[in-house]
C-alpha cells in the first residue's frame, strides 16, 4: 500500500514539475517581448535628454573657455599698460 501511495506522489510531483516548466516557457515570450517594448521606450524618452545635456554640457565648456580666455587678455593688457606705465 505504500509503495502506491509514493508512485502517486511522485507521479503528482513530476506532473506539477511539468506543468510548471511549460507554463514558464509559454511565457517567457511574452516577457522577453514586453522588455524588449519598455527599453524601447525607455530609450525613446532618453535619447532627447542625452542630446539636451551634451548640448548643455558643451555650451557650459564654451563660457568657461571664453571666460578663460577673457581673463587671460586682461592680464595680457593690463601688463602691457604697466609697461608702458614705468
Amino acid at each position: 500500500m505504500y509503495k502506491y501511495a509514493d508512485t502517486c506522489r511522485a507521479g503528482r510531483g513530476a506532473s506539477r514539475s511539468d506543468d510548471l516548466r511549460r507554463y514558464l516557457e509559454a511565457g517567457l515570450p511574452k516577457l522577453t517581448r514586453e522588455i524588449a517594448v519598455s527599453q524601447t521606450a525607455v530609450e525613446t524618452r532618453l535619447d532627447p535628454l542625452d542630446k539636451d545635456q551634451r548640448s548643455v554640457i558643451e555650451q557650459a565648456g564654451n563660457s568657461l573657455a571664453a571666460a578663460c580666455i577673457g581673463k587671460r587678455e586682461y592680464r595680457l593688457e593690463r601688463g602691457k599698460m604697466e609697461t608702458f606705465q614705468t
